[in-house]
């Protein structure tokens, strides 16, 4: 390829355009690092300015990452989610993905035992919660760690089928869609942005403090009763996050 310096795209976009379609025809695979600053300058005959920022703006979006002594790699692809209530494995094979779980506790608490203030009366009954804590995996490896609360009038006479064992090889809206009958109506979501903790970190496979996307989300039933509460905390170089807009004058 040959940029063109009377292209109306800037010269660091062509650059930029080359490299992700080495990476989008697995040319350039995950893993590999691509020709460092100085031969894509000499490739292309431009400084080395120019590439830095072709480069710079594929690292900020997740498909390339800089690791020292080695150079520039290709990342993994990230996930984008269905934009619908579904559960995580429906949202991996989606994508191609094969989901796995690693259920790290499970437990009966409280409220007062330090529940989130995020359900702390939100609940209509009980306030004995199931919490599940779980690692989330894509290929085999970590994306997320998802912390769940649900209340237990929802899993009342199905306790038994909540176990760790098959927590790690069962989607949980499943278990409670075709074993507890339960309906999932509605949900409400929030996300920001944060650094992981020593402890996500590690779980997560990261290497020091780095970005992760936090999703937190209330799921209700028909008759709006709260039946899960649950944070997630994906890896921010592994998962983005999709909304589709219409405007006003659509509706």
């Amino acid at each position: 390829m040959v940029v063109t310096r009377n292209s109306p795209l800037p010269l660091y976009h062509q650059i930029k355009e080359y490299v992700l379609d080495k990476i989008e025809s697995r040319e350039w695979k995950t893993g590999q690092a691509i020709p460092s600053e100085v031969e894509l300058s000499s490739l292309f005959n431009v400084s080395r300015a120019t590439v830095r920022q072709a480069l710079l703006e594929l690292v900020n979006a997740g498909y390339l990452h800089r690791m020292q002594g080695i150079g520039t790699v290709v990342t993994e692809p990230k996930v984008e989610p269905i934009a619908a209530l579904t559960s995580y494995s429906e949202n991996m094979r989606s994508c191609g993905i094969v989901p796995g779980y690693k259920t790290l506790d499970l437990k009966w608490v409280r409220e007062t035992d330090g529940i989130p203030h995020q359900i702390v009366g939100k609940s209509q009954s009980s306030d004995l919660f199931l919490s599940i804590r779980r690692i989330l995996l894509a290929n085999g490896e970590p994306l997320s760690l998802q912390q769940t609360f649900i209340p237990k009038w929802v899993v009342e006479g199905n306790e038994d089928l909540f176990t760790k064992e098959r927590l790690d090889t069962e989607s949980l809206y499943g278990l409670l869609k075709n074993k507890c009958g339960v309906s999932l109506f509605r949900a409400s979501e929030s996300l920001h942005a944060a650094m992981a903790s020593p402890e996500e970190a590690d779980l997560l496979g990261l290497s020091g403090p780095c970005p992760v996307l936090v999703i937190q989300r209330h799921t209700y039933d028909r008759m709006e009763q709260l039946v899960e509460y649950v944070s997630m905390v994906f890896r921010a170089d592994r998962y983005s996050y999709k909304i589709s807009l219409f405007s006003s004058e659509s509706r």
